[in-house]
């Protein structure tokens, strides 16, 4: 990991071999992929409550994860940035 520090901005880059990965694209890679990831677990669990291993359930799965991920990738943007608020207000604090 190495920090950049240029007229007080605080720039944190990842290296990975040659490619270097933004910190900004960093956060935006890590909200995707949770939200597809949440997206999978809860709508599964939940057309797994609902309707049971039926014969329809990977047809009620597909459907109902496609619009929870769709659903799943502003809600964990907005997410991380509210979080992201609050967390540095109390970091601010000590």
């Amino acid at each position: 990991m190495k920090i950049v520090v240029e007229n007080t901005i605080v720039a944190t880059t990842i290296f990975t071999g040659e490619r270097q990965v933004s910190n900004k694209s960093q956060k935006i890679a890590f909200g995707l992929l949770m939200a597809f990831f949440m997206s999978m677990v809860m709508s599964f669990v939940m057309v797994l409550i609902n309707s049971g291993l039926s014969k329809t359930f990977l047809l009620l799965w597909a459907k109902s994860y496609i619009i929870g991920f769709v659903v799943a990738i502003p809600t964990a943007m907005i997410a991380a940035l509210v979080s992201q608020k609050i967390i540095g207000k109390f970091d601010r604090e000590h």
